[in-house]
């Protein structure tokens, strides 16, 4: 006992005095620790899309086997190799290499540019068909952006399916467990292998997402070509004037659905869509930043299904902003209109869109042959002998491809009923 304190007193006033100090070093190596984690996470992420943003960049296997057959594409008739004025020995027969792109001095060969292809669908709102089926080619080499449209009511018949084409993921669809990620697969290999394309991914959306991709970007000014009647969500009858409007996402989904009032229906529908596309890609270049990116991942996960990884998808994205609305050409699947079994459907003319596919869509050096191309002959018929004479059409003008910085300033002409 020395004055007066005891000695429980002085070791609990020894505690207290030792407490703070132990407590205050351990909360400081905690919060360092922290610090250093959150700053290796932050540099992690960091770093792993400054190397996406900079140096990745997808193969697209242009030195690699085609996923189409190319047996025979040396085979030409015997009037093309064979020259009147040189006599050819007995049992031999003379073949010409394929045809390759010609290099331009400053212009690479196909196989050395960088081209992607990609199938986008997209799918009703209540029943599996896919009402719009685009082709799309992006060349990030030249900042080249090419669009093929292929109509809904295209006749197709490929894996004891016959019918119209809008019905053919749904075909898939259903024959393999409703995986809409392998419909989608299956449905691009079939194109890949009738239209001799490489397909490099594949993506699926239906109109919930297109309605909210419109609004994300608030919305779009497009031309509208005629006036078009409808029923709002009340049921309240609306008109949406023709001329220049501007559309939110309720109002896109009514524009590209339209197709009462066209002469050729589906055909006046989908040149209507390529005004809707061009407008729609023109804002998104606009209002392109990180709460639209936001606002469009958040949408992917929602309504979207695709194959494209997040490493290809930066790629993509960072090229796009590249390109120049005067380097989007839009084009439609060369056909002509018939009654198949009562159905009205759209019968695609094998040559021009062998034509179309070799010069816009190809990432080969060699030509898409008229011996390889639709080997099967899925967008003729066995079943329809008629369907084949518009098939096998050689005297049918195409129309250039449309530019998507004046398609819609009135260039499309979509006649009226």
């Amino acid at each position: 006992m020395n004055n007066g304190t005891t000695e429980t007193e002085m070791t609990n006033t020894k505690f207290k005095k030792r407490k703070p100090h132990k407590n205050k070093k351990t909360v400081k190596k905690v919060i360092l620790i922290t610090l250093a984690v959150i700053l290796t996470i932050i540099l992690l992420v960091v770093g792993f899309f400054a190397y996406l943003y900079f140096f990745h960049e997808p193969d697209n296997g242009a030195n690699s086997p085609p996923p189409f057959s190319t047996e025979g594409i040396n085979d030409t008739p015997p009037s093309e190799t064979v020259p009147v004025d040189k006599p050819v020995e007995s049992g031999t027969v003379e073949t010409t290499p394929p045809e390759t792109l010609p290099e331009e001095p400053d212009s690479p060969s196909r196989s050395k540019q960088k081209i992607f292809n990609f199938l986008f669908v997209g799918q009703d709102r209540i029943a599996l068909n896919t009402d719009v089926i685009m082709l799309i080619s992006f060349n990030t080499t030249t900042n080249n952006v090419n669009v093929l449209q292929i109509p809904r009511d295209t006749y197709i018949e490929a894996d004891n399916y016959y019918g119209k084409i809008n019905g053919l993921f749904a075909h898939y669809y259903l024959n393999n467990g409703n995986n809409i990620t392998k419909a989608l697969r299956m449905f691009a290999d079939k194109l890949e292998q009738t239209l001799c394309i490489k397909i490099h991914n594949v993506g699926h959306i239906n109109l919930d997402g297109v309605v909210a991709m419109v609004d994300a970007i608030g919305g779009v000014d497009v031309n509208v070509p005629s006036p078009i009647y409808y029923a709002d969500k009340n049921h309240v009858r609306k008109v949406l004037p023709a001329g220049k409007q501007h559309l939110d996402g309720e109002k896109a989904e009514i524009f590209i659905r339209h197709r009462a009032t066209y002469l050729q229906a589906d055909i006046g529908r989908i040149d209507a869509q390529k005004i809707f596309v061009s407008a729609f890609i023109q804002k998104l270049k606009a209002k392109f930043g990180l709460s639209t990116i936001a606002s469009f991942v958040d949408i992917a996960f929602d309504y979207v299904t695709t194959d494209v990884s997040l490493a290809d998808s930066v790629f993509y994205a960072k090229q796009l902003l590249n390109v120049n609305m005067n380097n989007i050409k839009m084009m439609s699947m060369v056909g002509r209109g018939a009654s198949v079994n009562g159905l009205s459907c759209w019968i695609m003319v094998r040559k021009n869109m062998r034509e179309m596919i070799d010069q816009y869509f190809n990432i080969y050096d060699f030509e898409i042959t008229d011996t390889i191309f639709d080997r099967d002959k899925a967008f003729s018929s066995q079943y329809y002998p008629y369907i084949n004479d518009i098939y096998n059409l050689q005297d049918v003008t195409a129309n250039d491809p449309y530019n998507a910085e004046d398609i819609n300033d009135g260039t499309i002409n979509i006649p009226h009923v």
